[in-house]
């Protein structure tokens, strides 16, 4: 059996050395939803400065998007913050989902579907070359 990578320990490690090295680094992190990254952005926001980037194209109606959006910000608003958090909205695309998610319709929530569109929002935003680390809110950095 193959040994498993306990992303905690990681993050301490990487923690421990930004703070010996009073370094501040800037972190990219997708979100599909405010819930999703509440906690992330609660715990890492003493650490790192964030940029949400909340992309989630799998959302009807538009309205319900909009709606999501706006928590998303709320959120951001909401929790207290070391570092500064900064928002970013990607293109609501829908057609390049449905294109994306072709043959994966009856996939539940979390699964391949998702994935895919973790692999969509990382090839298409330039933002995050400039960015010292880049994780997602729902998914595992063994994924990403």
């Amino acid at each position: 059996m193959a040994n498993k990578i306990n992303f905690q320990k990681e993050l301490d490690k990487l923690l421990e050395q930004n703070q010996r090295e009073a370094r501040v680094p800037s972190l990219f992190l997708h979100s599909c939803c405010a819930p999703c990254s509440s906690y992330v952005i609660e715990y890492l926001s003493d650490y790192f400065q964030i940029t949400v980037f909340y992309y989630n194209p799998n959302i009807y109606p538009d309205e319900e998007y909009l709606h999501r959006v706006k928590e998303q910000q709320h959120l951001i608003c909401q929790i207290p913050q070391k570092y500064p958090v900064s928002f970013l909205e990607g293109d609501f695309d829908k057609e390049r989902f449905y294109d994306m998610a072709k043959g994966l319709e009856k996939i539940p929530e979390g699964g391949e579907r998702c994935f895919a569109i973790g692999s969509v929002w990382k090839k298409r935003h330039s933002l995050q070359r400039n960015m010292d680390l880049t994780i997602s809110a729902r998914h595992s950095r063994s994924v990403l």
